[in-house]
């Protein structure tokens, strides 16, 4: 990670924490990199032996192209969140009087 012993030592938990998850995330990063690159150069070489053209995804996918398009939905914030709970609230106990 990178850290001097001293630099290890003077870190609380959380502290320590935050920087491993960052040292992760840019790892997980730069490996994802890598696929991404060696996708794309696979559809090039592939693509001249193709009748449709294809694209790098479509050729191959990786589990992070799956967690992109779920990131990419509509994030509710708290006040949101509270609401929605409320009214199913509401509907479970409309259902159950009736």
């Amino acid at each position: 990670m990178g850290l001097r012993h001293e630099e290890f030592c003077q870190l609380t938990i959380e502290e320590f924490q935050a920087v491993y998850d960052a040292w992760q995330k840019q790892k997980e990063m730069q490996t994802q990199d890598a696929w991404e690159r060696m996708r794309l150069l696979a559809t090039i070489c592939i693509q001249p032996h193709l009748k449709k053209k294809i694209t790098a995804k479509a050729l191959l996918q990786f589990p992070w192209d799956k967690k992109k398009t779920q990131e990419g939905a509509k994030r509710l914030t708290q006040e949101e969140s509270e609401k929605r709970v409320e009214e199913l609230m509401k509907r479970m106990e409309k259902g159950k009087g009736g």
